[in-house]
């Protein structure tokens, strides 16, 4: 449901006044990699059942089958305050999502906060690949930081987005190899070196 709010609060799309996201399995599976698909569709089933959000077919054509989700904000805010005044500790407030850290690899814990912040300047694929760079790294070497999203920032990100540069490079540099050893037998061939193409 965090995630679902978390597009809503940026979605441009408004069908009877309430704003919708669309997504498929695949794409949810790319922001919930320890999640399998089958699981993914109980969870999203489970907060159907429970009314907590809505599930539509908005889609341009019938045989696209993407899903469209809202969240039911007026059934949340009545669980959210039926606990709370069925508490009999009424000084004991709601936890928020942002104060306690989610496991999104088996040695990588984040905020929320953190996770969407990653998404949203990095995109899901990118993300996913940082997490699990970092969670292999930390299981083979016995690491422990304390902040894991910092240590993505610090290093991380430069390793996931780094590693095109570093292929590009290296392609180029295979280029300019294969250019010289075809330059070199042009001229052993007695070509001039002035008329040759690559």
């Amino acid at each position: 449901m965090q995630q679902i709010h978390y597009w809503l609060q940026r979605s441009n799309h408004v069908i009877s006044g309430r704003k919708w996201i669309y997504n498929s399995y695949p794409d949810w599976e790319k922001q919930f990699p320890f999640w399998s698909k089958r699981t993914l569709i109980r969870i999203i089933k489970s907060l159907d059942d429970q009314g907590l959000i809505t599930i539509g077919q908005y889609n341009k054509y019938k045989v696209d089958k993407t899903n469209w989700y809202t969240i039911n904000y007026e059934k949340v805010y009545s669980i959210v305050t039926t606990c709370h005044h069925g508490s009999d500790n009424l000084s004991v407030a709601i936890p928020e999502t942002t104060t306690h850290k989610k496991k999104y690899a088996s040695s990588v814990n984040l905020f929320i906060t953190e996770y969407e912040e990653l998404i949203e300047k990095y995109g899901p694929e990118k993300t996913n690949e940082m997490i699990e760079l970092l969670n292999n790294y930390k299981e083979a070497h016995g690491k422990k930081y304390k902040s894991d999203y910092h240590a993505i920032l610090q290093w991380v990100v430069q390793e996931v987005t780094g590693n095109k540069k570093r292929l590009v490079r290296h392609e180029k540099e295979i280029d300019f190899r294969q250019r010289e050893i075809a330059l070199n037998r042009w001229i052993e061939e007695g070509n001039d070196p002035n008329d040759f193409t690559y």
